[in-house]
């Protein structure tokens, strides 16, 4: 038996992972792990 989703339900799911992660990130605060390779490519001159 093929059991698949519509591609509308597919879709729909998508889009919901795709807000969550948005809001996700938008919300994030960096750690000291990823703000020192942020911090070093700042104040880098090249």
């Amino acid at each position: 038996m093929d059991k698949t989703l519509p591609l509308r339900v597919v879709f729909l799911l998508l889009a919901v992972y795709v807000l969550l992660a948005a809001l996700g990130l938008r919300h994030h605060e960096l750690w000291l792990d990823e703000s020192q390779h942020f911090l070093i490519g700042r104040d880098s001159d090249s």
